[in-house]
């Protein structure tokens, strides 16, 4: 490999990985529980009772968490009115 071939490669991999925008309404669990005042726990098995139910819509969005780009799942009620 020649020079630019590796300082590209270098760029590549050296980029801050894409960040996808959260939609408004979308909050994540840890979010959730701080409003509610209950533990992750409690909110994790609500949220996931409302997503069963067709409640709640769940879409996982690629956030920095620390020094990590990661899927993040986020949560948000579904419109029954439409």
């Amino acid at each position: 490999m020649d020079a630019p071939t590796l300082d590209g490669l270098a760029a590549i991999l050296n980029a801050d990985p894409v960040q996808d925008q959260v939609p408004a309404g979308f909050h994540t669990l840890k979010e959730f529980a701080a409003h509610v005042g209950i533990s992750r726990a409690q909110a994790q098995a609500k949220l996931h009772q409302g997503v069963k139910d067709g409640l709640v819509e769940v879409r996982r969005f690629k956030v920095k968490t620390g020094q990590v780009t990661r899927p993040v799942p986020h949560y948000r009620p579904i419109d029954m009115s439409k």
